[in-house]
């Protein structure tokens, strides 16, 4: 019996191996989960948005280079891997003064893809943040394909006195 460990040991860590190359490469991570798969998508393949619903003009920084700066009511489109920094991405959205309203960190690996037949294609999830004001609200999300919808204008009661102050 004790003969057979070394060769069981062998083949557990040559498992581990393949699995450890199979998952580092660049290309989409498969996983199964109920007969679904699970992508998640290259970090080349991930983008950026933001959404102003506020009186406020937002100035976009990742890695603290500034990327956008938005128009209050304004969304950005999707903006690709391809112009921002590298990964990771410190996404930072901060008001005319320089006044920090949100911020979000987004790692390759963090935006998913899954395979839904019943909805008739795919269920896209990524990290998003908002910040609700009594001016309305700012989003950051990170994500792949069309943009998520966004919520637009404050919930009744949000935000606090002083809180759109540029």
């Amino acid at each position: 019996m004790r003969a057979n460990l070394p060769c069981r040991s062998v083949a557990l860590l040559a498992t581990l191996a393949v699995l450890v190359v199979a998952c580092s490469d660049g290309e989409s991570t498969t996983l199964q989960q109920g007969g679904l798969g699970q992508h998640a998508v290259p970090a080349d393949a991930m983008s950026l948005g933001v959404s102003n619903g506020t009186t406020l003009t937002i100035t976009l920084a990742v890695n603290g280079e500034v990327v956008r700066t938005l128009a209050p009511g304004a969304v950005a489109e999707a903006i690709p891997a391809g112009v921002l920094p590298a990964l990771p991405w410190v996404v930072q959205a901060r008001s005319s003064s320089g006044r920090l309203l949100t911020s979000i960190t987004v790692n390759a690996g963090d935006v998913w893809q899954v395979e839904a037949p019943v909805a008739g294609g795919f269920v896209r999830k990524g990290p998003w943040t908002q910040a609700v004001l009594s001016c309305g609200r700012v989003g950051i999300w990170s994500w792949f394909g069309p943009p998520p919808p966004q919520p637009t204008g404050p919930p009744p009661g949000s935000g606090s006195p002083g809180d759109c102050a540029p």
